[in-house]
């Protein structure tokens, strides 16, 4: 853990003073990026928080792996709650000047990892049916009627992110309503090394978002990981 905390040269702002909460792994990562219509976008994500843009286009980006090991800094993990698949729908904000994600939706494998990751971060976890075998990744949400499914083959090496991708990807803050407040979630992890990604199959079924996905990605990579440190949450204020 003290490795990882000694880089930090890619980062935008120093780490936390306080120590970390959580340790997890986000592995076998596929990103696919959409740029999406601003009037859209704003009336998914609280008023509190700025839409973050590049080069004037907001984005949103679904991105599915596998969470594992995931534990509280004093505990081991454990298998039947710490490891599962993941598939969220984040966008990009700012909140306070400070650049992060958004989650508009956010599902996961196992219904126990679900309630915890409620209970102790208030974040919007749903459980669905999440299969992975090889080079694909499935997702069925039967009570939100949410499908996902994706086959793809991995590329080489980007051996240099642009600024794009890098604004895309290098996020080191989460933002989150819960009731009337903001919550932002401090992480920490090495800058991703992302591959080039050939989709051979996609298709995205979420009704509430559908308009999103009307197009083939705008941009969209793979990862084989990275291993976080993430801080409990603290309220946002605003003036």
């Amino acid at each position: 853990m003290e490795s990882l905390k000694s880089h930090t040269a890619h980062r935008p702002w120093a780490l936390p003073k306080s120590p970390w909460s959580y340790y997890q792994e986000w592995n076998d990562v596929v990103f696919l990026h959409y740029i999406v219509n601003e009037d859209l976008l704003r009336t998914l994500v609280p008023n509190q928080l700025e839409l973050d843009k590049f080069d004037g286009n907001c984005w949103v980006s679904v991105v599915a792996f596998n969470m594992e090991e995931i534990h509280p800094r004093l505990l081991p993990s454990v298998d039947t709650v710490s490891n599962f698949h993941e598939l969220n729908i984040r966008t990009y904000v700012k909140s306070n000047t400070k650049p992060g994600v958004y989650f508009l939706n956010i599902e996961a494998s196992k219904a126990l990892s679900c309630v915890l990751a409620q209970t102790i971060s208030k974040l919007p976890y749903q459980f669905a049916e999440i299969q992975r075998k090889g080079y694909c990744f499935e997702s069925r949400n039967t009570n939100a009627n949410n499908f996902f499914s994706v086959a793809y083959t991995i590329g080489k090496i980007i051996p240099q992110k642009n600024k794009l991708e890098s604004w895309l990807t290098e996020r080191y803050a989460l933002f989150q309503n819960y009731k009337k407040d903001i919550y932002g979630f401090e992480i920490h992890h090495k800058a991703w090394e992302l591959h080039e990604i050939t989709l051979k199959r996609l298709i995205i079924d979420y009704p509430k978002f559908n308009s999103i996905f009307l197009n083939p990605p705008d941009a969209m990579h793979y990862a084989k990981g990275v291993a976080v440190l993430s801080w409990r949450k603290t309220k946002e204020i605003y003036f």
